[in-house]
């Protein structure tokens, strides 16, 4: 993947969206060799939910159903036979919440999965992972916001979550950018560690789960069916510093620049944290936050909540300096590549654009670049030529080349005063 050539399939989106939904984003496909019905299957969303399409070919597409009222971001994880769809979905905090400006609501930012054998019927939502229980996901903000959402399978371990956090607006000089919508992209890229995917129903207005017997012992990845598995529960042992497998994790100390969190530990050190006072060396034990002293216990906050955090903005990159967008992982050959759609500012257009990077990694922590050159950007004009939101790629054996299918927006009619559009388009990417 790192040797491809990438070139248009077409000039045209293969998907394009309509004037009651003007946004189709965040394609998700499944191959026809992983499919129960040997054809081509693709969710994305749009301002309704989650859509379902499907194909004979990867080109021509029809609609078949909508699976997820107001679900956003799709993406399917293939374990055993099942089909996991994990997606982002939100609810208001209250009736108050409907009086509030768009910016200002408190509406609480959580993440469902859904499952199904045949892609047709799919099993109740279960709750896992709400924006309570990831403290950088409010970034300063009463707003707590989650996006993206994946889940890879994590060797013995259970399962790896992975997620955008917070919400950053994009700035813009008016233009062409005051006729796109009023949109954030996620100022993070985090994950959590999950020992399963049972998760917890997802009740309307509720991101609690029911009360068990068990209960949850530190060191071990949260269980929501614990009695102290409920987001509030979580919240509050992140605050107090317990350990748990399931608790964000990465590096407790926080580095200053630089896109990706790396560090030389092993994935089970990322566990510990590397700082230099001892309260710091102890985060993680309620004994030692308790004996801290009142810098300390301010260090060891602002570690909870900068712990998983894989990727941000990096202020000295040309293409990501403004927010790793919508991030999608993929593994090929051993090795896990992540597909970085980036939002930047553009000194020459005195404007937002974007451009999809690519990272590699052994371990699915630890990310380095592959090149400093995009593997794809916006046109210079047409339906793609304003920006480039999302991806997801697949690898075609029979045929040896990549599909990426990727969302973008833009106008046919630039002069016109309508509102930008954003359409799915496909990319090939020739192995050599």
């Amino acid at each position: 993947m790192e040797n491809c050539i990438w070139f248009p399939f077409t000039d045209e989106p293969v998907i394009e969206s309509h004037w009651y939904a003007p946004a189709f984003s965040s394609p998700c496909v499944i191959l026809p060799a992983e499919s129960p019905d040997e054809k081509w299957h693709m969710f994305f969303h749009s301002w309704l939910g989650v859509h379902h399409f499907i194909s004979d070919s990867g080109i021509g597409w029809e609609p078949k159903r909508l699976v997820a009222t107001r679900g956003h971001y799709p993406s399917v994880l293939i374990d055993g036979g099942m089909y996991h769809l994990v997606y982002e979905n939100h609810e208001p905090d209250g009736f108050q919440d409907a009086f509030q400006r768009p910016g200002h609501r408190r509406h609480t930012s959580r993440i469902l999965v859904t499952s199904s054998t045949d892609l047709t019927r799919w099993s109740s939502p279960r709750l896992l992972l709400s924006g309570k229980d990831v403290p950088y996901s409010a970034d300063y903000k009463a707003r707590r916001a989650l996006s993206s959402p994946q889940i890879m399978k994590a060797g013995n371990a259970g399962y790896r979550l992975y997620f955008g956090a917070g919400g950053f607006p994009l700035p813009g000089r008016g233009g062409a950018s005051a006729l796109r919508p009023r949109c954030e992209v996620p100022r993070f890229f985090g994950f959590v560690e999950l020992p399963s995917l049972d998760g917890a129903p997802a009740v309307e207005g509720s991101d609690e789960a029911p009360e068990v017997e068990e209960n949850i012992r530190a060191g071990e990845a949260v269980d929501f069916h614990s009695s102290e598995g409920s987001a509030d529960a979580f919240s509050a042992t992140l605050r107090e510093g317990t350990s748990k497998d399931a608790t964000l994790r990465g590096s407790a100390e926080v580095p200053q620049g630089g896109a990706f969190r790396n560090s030389d530990a092993s994935p089970a050190a990322l566990r510990e944290t590397t700082g230099e006072s001892a309260a710091l060396r102890a985060i993680g034990t309620k004994s030692a936050l308790a004996a801290s002293s009142a810098t300390d216990e301010a260090d060891a906050e602002r570690s909870n909540r900068t712990q998983g955090i894989l990727m941000e903005a990096d202020p000295d990159s040309m293409y990501s300096n403004l927010s790793p967008g919508h991030v999608r992982l993929f593994s090929h050959g051993g090795t896990t590549y992540a597909l970085s759609p980036a939002y930047y500012w553009d000194e020459r257009r005195l404007d937002v654009s974007s451009a999809v990077m690519l990272y590699r990694s052994d371990d699915g922590i630890r990310f380095e670049k592959v090149s400093e050159n995009p593997i794809l950007e916006p046109q210079k004009d047409g339906w793609a030529s304003r920006l480039v939101s999302s991806c997801d790629v697949k690898y075609k054996a029979d045929e040896d080349c990549f599909y990426l299918y990727f969302s973008a927006s833009g106008t046919r009619k630039p002069v016109a005063r309508t509102w930008l559009r954003e359409s799915i388009g496909l990319f090939i990417g020739e192995t050599h």
